[in-house]
């Protein structure tokens, strides 16, 4: 079998209960491995709570099938363990209706509740308040 190098970057930060990944596309498997490499740390910081996530996407927003595939697992996951929904937000991408349309698929096939945003502080307090009725 052949090894790919990674495709596309990812970078994650927190922000409350709130994990916010950052990048530019397109992804493949190994740049999916590779993040849920660096994801660890903040799942560590997130498990037993309820959370969600920021995602911003630059460039060619798409994964390719496999990875998209693997990213749905990842969200089912997740959702397991205290994610509720997620925030998207296409800011400079190629094709942002391919995008928003692929990314839809990908949240549709995971039962990922989740909306998309223009503006961070609007997708933050949609999150907060997504967030805060799933603790109800």
């Amino acid at each position: 079998m052949a090894t790919f190098s990674a495709h596309g970057t990812l970078q994650l930060s927190l922000d409350g209960p709130i994990l916010v990944v950052e990048g530019s596309g397109p992804w493949n498997v190994e740049s999916l491995n590779h993040s849920a490499i660096i994801a660890k740390p903040f799942a560590q910081q997130l498990k037993g709570k309820h959370w969600g996530v920021i995602a911003i996407l630059h460039g060619q927003a798409v994964y390719v099938p496999e990875a998209a595939a693997g990213l749905t697992a990842v969200v089912k996951r997740d959702r397991l363990n205290g994610r509720v929904a997620s925030a998207v937000m296409l800011d400079d991408c190629e094709s942002p209706e391919f995008s928003k349309e692929h990314i839809a698929n990908i949240y549709r096939e995971a039962g990922e509740p989740f909306q998309f945003f223009s503006q961070y502080g609007d997708a933050k307090k949609w999150l907060l308040e997504t967030i805060k009725q799933a603790q109800k």
